[in-house]
């Protein structure tokens, strides 16, 4: 295998299971009351933090009553999805697309950009039937997809931080060693967090990772609970993202009025949580205007405060393209908006074409079709062993 080490911070190697499931490392009060919380300014309450996304020692181990892993019996739903699994890892694909959903409100009534919490509920459980899992989004845009052979990846996105991503509910508990009454604050079952921290814990092996871009003054409508909302995203290994700090539209803005609302956005989020957004998404999928003005868009400068982001998100189009391919553009990631037409249209197509990204099982080699060596991207050229499949005989009478 090459040696030689990538000059950009996004194409280094791919690390090993980076990600580990949410029904291993972490317990809603409603699910267990046996996981000490610890305790958060204002009553609110973080759970352990987990690595976000995948089972570390598999979607079919469970830990025993001696703290082993061992493997556990399947539910008829999991032994459909694990032979697709099977039957999808003999073909392996890195270089076909990869699904970034795009949500708004998981609320009533369905409609264009409205999703129904029920029906949010049953877009997870057919990505899961599919043979996706997701991956966080930053994971997508530095090359470091690391999933189990034959698993295909699903980065979900949630654009405007509406109250319906994530509300928070009053739960008591009573704590298990001592017997003391708490209370707390958890995700509203019927928010989108709630729904995909349960999912992940009825589903091992498909994650909880989701990116949320977010606008001032009030990210998820409720003013004193910005703050803890966001921890709590992190808290969850979830991602915080930018979407300008006004939701403004930026097609005419100037230089300085881009660089004012994503840097302003980028130094609020860190300043209230630490960490810095790391991808756009554009309000209303609007460029600039002027094409010198488009660069302030990956990175720029606010009150001589530096900020980055490692991709720009449209908004719904198509599938994205692998990160390994000559034509993946971070400066233009399209995604698919999360309507019934939309997914259904585009789900349906990567499953009768074959053009989706299949994963080889191994963080260290790049599996893609004889004939398209010459599409992988130069920033990784070099940088993976290449693992080319031979074009399948024709069986056909």
């Amino acid at each position: 295998m090459n040696s030689v080490q990538p000059n950009h911070e996004l194409s280094r190697r791919r690390s090993r299971r980076p990600w580990a499931s949410v029904g291993s490392l972490i317990a809603v009060c409603a699910l267990s009351i046996a996981v000490l919380l610890v305790a958060k300014p204002f009553g609110f309450t973080v759970l352990p933090r987990p690595a976000n996304g995948h089972d570390p020692v598999g979607e079919s181990d469970q830990v025993n009553e001696a703290g082993q892993y061992a493997p556990r019996q399947l539910s008829p739903l999991e032994e459909q999805r694990a032979a697709r699994l099977s039957q999808a890892a003999e073909r392996p694909n890195e270089l076909g697309t990869v699904p970034i959903i795009m949500y708004h409100v998981i609320g009533e009534p369905e409609s264009e950009w409205v999703r129904t919490p029920d029906n949010f509920r049953r877009d997870l459980e057919r990505f899961y039937q599919l043979g996706y899992s997701l991956v966080p989004l930053q994971a997508y845009l530095k090359g470091e997809l690391d999933l189990p052979a034959g698993v295909s990846p699903l980065v979900i996105t949630f654009d405007d931080a509406t109250i319906g991503q994530l509300r928070l509910i009053t739960e008591e508990c009573e704590h298990s060693e001592t017997g003391i009454s708490l209370e707390r604050k958890v995700p509203d079952p019927d928010s989108a967090v709630g729904i995909l921290l349960e999912f992940s814990r009825q589903r091992p092996g498909f994650g909880h990772s989701a990116t949320f871009f977010v606008d001032f003054p009030a990210p998820f409508e409720v003013p004193d609970e910005v703050v803890d909302k966001l921890e709590l995203l992190l808290e969850w290994g979830m991602e915080i993202g930018n979407h300008t700090y006004n939701h403004r539209d930026l097609r005419d803005a100037t230089a300085d009025v881009i660089q004012t609302e994503l840097g302003r956005l980028s130094a609020e989020i860190e300043k209230l949580t630490g960490q810095r957004p790391l991808s756009l998404a554009l309000p209303y999928g609007s460029y600039p205007r002027d094409p010198a003005n488009k660069q302030y868009l990956l990175a720029g400068e606010y009150q001589g405060i530096p900020y980055e982001n490692l991709g720009v998100l449209l908004v719904g189009a198509e599938p994205a393209p692998s990160p390994y391919h000559q034509g993946f553009n971070r400066a233009a990631i399209p995604r698919i908006r999360g309507s019934e037409e939309e997914l259904s249209k585009w789900l349906n197509y990567l499953e009768s074409s074959g053009t989706r990204y299949v994963s080889d099982g191994n963080p260290d080699t790049i599996a893609i079709p004889e004939g398209r060596q010459d599409e992988i991207a130069d920033t990784f050229a070099g940088i993976y062993e290449l693992v080319v499949l031979p074009e399948q005989a024709d069986t056909s009478p």
